[in-house]
């Protein structure tokens, strides 16, 4: 029910997209409503790329699904800053059981870096909110990325041992690079260079080849800190066990049809 998106990260391939727009909420809720009613499903995954992006439409909608009163379960991808523990609170209350929390950048220095924008420390107190609300966080954190280097690795594995006690899963993909995203078309900016491989070069550091080479021991030494560590293997396929309950009936089902589909089945 959003496109496009209203901060300007400099990784973000959203940021491609010229405009910010958000269905009303009076609509998603109809949708919702005719969907439960139809069907009988209960469990939704929103595909937006951010739920929290404007605090009245996020208001707006909590005020309508309350009216509503549908009794569903729902995921959903936020920003963990602008949101206080009344509305994680509601959220809950209206069937928020899973939130995507894009923290993104490991360490403070690359996340202002990157025109992130997110404090640790107040994101920090966002996922104990959400947490004590009796929501499932899932923190989505990038390795990888272009300037990152030992400190800011040391940096991001101290915060995913803080907010551990509050987050069901970690999502730590390797960072992938958009031809769209702002990094990408004023490289400059950042203090990259277009890269000889298709990415970005650091002109004092690491060629985008010798970068990328090194990201599957980056990823299994995260995936070796903690049991919560679920990322990207090192084809890039996102692990499926993000959300828990939430989606495993419908991972069942695509996998059902998928079989059903294949030549050699049956």
């Amino acid at each position: 029910y959003s496109i496009g998106c209203p901060f300007r990260c400099g990784f973000c391939n959203a940021t491609s997209r010229r405009v910010y727009r958000l269905r009303a909420p009076e609509k998603i809720v109809a949708d919702l409503d005719n969907v439960v009613r139809r069907s009988g499903v209960m469990r939704f995954h929103m595909l937006s790329h951010l739920l929290n992006g404007d605090s009245r439409h996020l208001d707006e909608l909590l005020t309508r699904l309350e009216s509503a009163n549908l009794k569903i379960f729902w995921s959903d991808c936020c920003r963990p800053a602008g949101i206080g523990a009344d509305t994680l609170a509601r959220m809950r209350r209206v069937g928020a059981s899973v939130l995507v929390w894009g923290i993104d950048c490991g360490s403070e220095r690359l996340s202002r870096l990157m025109n992130k924008g997110v404090h640790h420390d107040s994101a920090l107190g966002i996922l104990k909110a959400s947490h004590r609300a009796g929501i499932r966080n899932v923190v989505n954190i990038i390795i990888g990325m272009p300037h990152e280097n030992e400190q800011d690795i040391e940096e991001t594995l101290r915060f995913i041992d803080r907010a551990k006690p509050y987050v069901h899963r970690f999502e730590t993909p390797t960072y992938l690079f958009h031809h769209e995203s702002l990094l990408a078309r004023s490289p400059e900016r950042y203090g990259l260079v277009p890269g000889a491989d298709g990415g970005v070069d650091e002109p004092s550091g690491l060629s985008w080849k010798q970068r990328t080479a090194r990201m599957p021991d980056l990823a299994r030494r995260m995936a070796a800190r903690d049991p919560l560590m679920r990322g990207y293997d090192p084809r890039g396929r996102l692990t499926r066990a993000l959300t828990g309950p939430l989606l495993s009936p419908l991972w069942a089902r695509i996998r059902a049809a998928k079989r059903a589909r294949s030549p050699t089945s049956g």
